[in-house]
């Protein structure tokens, strides 16, 4: 095996240098200065490649010394473990963080992008989320960004005419295009021209899709918030028409308004299926659902802006309010027992001991998900 005897000479090889820089910048002046201007670390290997399951009995990086390499999902997964750690550290110093973007699902097997969905802060390619509709509706819930390459893709794995780009974009996904090995791929000095001019001929974008599909380039970007203020507008982190500044991203505010509504029915959706749940172990709290758009008074009344939200009432005042996923850990894969919690800490239902979901889940063995040994990486669909 050479000088390598186990995996975590791998992860010790990128890391601890980045650790010790971070702690002493002083013990690395130019790496220190390097980091400034590094905003994502990548992960790239062959997914063409079959490769092992990932199980729970795999053993840990000091102990993998065979000469199997590990999964795509054992890789990622050590790549965000220690990166995460890393900005923790870095964000207390004051510095600036990098964000995990790996490549993921441009072939090889399912895990791959169930990995990065579960690690990544944005993919490049993924075009294999044609295949599994589940994915890729929770990348649509989540707005990942997926940085595609067509020109790239054409070359290596799928046809121009089968790229599932512009599905994605017609349903809501957060796409962008890039260019991927513009030396061996591309055939101007301007690769990524040709993959906007490409694409619009070939899918007849407009200049309102083309325009949207810049905007979200940026925003997927490492850019500082300066450079994407002055770029996209001061309100570009923010949902809505409101995030959108049509004087400098040339995006319509009702194109922008309409993919929002969508998107917040789909994740109302997401609350509602918890709050059915309690509303059957609780039927000391009465539950209301309202459609905020078909009652506006009583949406102005109640004063809610943000959707989804929970107005919290007792004794026929609103006494709380929870809006959106905040305070449910910033994403929509909360649990019931945690939103249960945050009603019970309102005193707007009553919670004694431990919650009847939790001790349900912990009664019920657990299951595993039996999946075929073979790799899939065709292009069947």
């Amino acid at each position: 095996m050479g000088i390598v005897t186990s995996f975590q000479n791998i992860p010790d090889n990128i890391f601890l240098p980045l650790f010790e820089v971070t702690v002493d910048p002083d013990s690395h002046p130019q790496l220190h200065i390097f980091l400034k201007q590094v905003v994502g670390l990548d992960l790239v290997d062959d997914e063409n490649k079959p490769e092992r399951r990932p199980t729970k009995h795999m053993p840990t990086p000091a102990q993998w010394t065979n000469v199997f390499n590990p999964a795509f999902s054992y890789y990622a997964y050590y790549c965000y473990a220690n990166l995460y750690t890393l900005n923790k550290l870095r964000e207390l110093k004051g510095m600036t963080t990098i964000k995990f973007r790996s490549h993921s699902g441009e072939a090889g097997d399912i895990d791959h992008l169930a990995a990065t969905f579960l690690t990544a802060h944005n993919i490049a390619q993924g075009i294999n989320l044609r295949k599994y509709p589940v994915l890729q509706y929770l990348y649509y819930l989540a707005q990942i960004g997926l940085a595609m390459s067509p020109l790239s893709n054409n070359f290596l794995f799928l046809d121009l005419n089968r790229n599932p780009f512009p599905m994605f974009f017609l349903r809501g996904l957060n796409v962008s295009l890039s260019t991927d090995d513009p030396l061996q791929i591309h055939l101007t000095k301007e690769p990524l021209v040709e993959e906007y001019s490409i694409a619009a001929s070939v899918w007849k974008l407009s200049c309102g899709d083309l325009c949207e599909i810049t905007r979200n380039s940026v925003y997927q970007s490492g850019f500082s918030h300066a450079l994407k203020s002055h770029w996209i507008g001061k309100s570009y982190y923010k949902r809505g028409p409101d995030e959108n500044d049509i004087h400098k991203t040339n995006v319509p505010h009702i194109r922008v308004e309409f993919l929002d509504t969508i998107w917040r029915e789909e994740m109302q959706q997401v609350v509602d299926k918890h709050l059915e749940l309690l509303a059957k172990q609780h039927i000391e709290t009465r539950f209301m659902k309202i459609n905020a758009e078909k009652s506006p008074f009583l949406a102005e009344k109640l004063k809610i802006v943000v959707l989804p939200t929970l107005a919290l009432i007792k004794n026929a005042k609103v006494d709380d309010y929870v809006v959106g996923f905040n305070e449910l850990g910033g994403t929509d894969g909360f649990t019931t027992e945690e939103l249960e919690e945050r009603l019970a800490k309102a005193q707007v239902l009553l919670l004694e001991g431990e919650s009847a979901f939790n001790a349900s889940k912990t009664s019920t063995s657990t299951r595993s998900v039996r999946q075929s040994r073979n790799a899939d990486s065709s292009d069947s669909d």
